[in-house]
């Protein structure tokens, strides 16, 4: 559950307060917020399947990411909006 909590919230929060302090704009800049906003890769199950590791754990940490996703991405967006961030 803090890993989720974790790639969901801190990580775009981080990346934010980093792009408020970086001098990019435009596009670019929310498109960098918007991909660390983004959940867990699927990847990570494959690297699992790959490795002969238990994939159990990564699939449900991948449902319950992507499910995040659809309230902590616009959450996201909105704090940056609300803090000035205009890109």
């Amino acid at each position: 559950m803090f890993g989720t909590f974790a790639r969901n919230i801190l990580i775009p929060l981080i990346c934010l307060f980093i792009l408020l302090s970086v001098p990019i704009s435009g596009q670019a800049a929310w498109a960098i917020l918007i991909m660390a906003s983004c959940p867990v890769p699927a990847v990570v199950v494959l690297f699992s399947l790959l490795n002969n590791f238990d994939t159990e754990v990564p699939t449900s940490y991948l449902c319950l990411s992507t499910l995040c996703t659809i309230f902590t991405l616009p959450l996201i967006i909105l704090v940056a909006q609300s803090l000035g961030y205009g890109g």
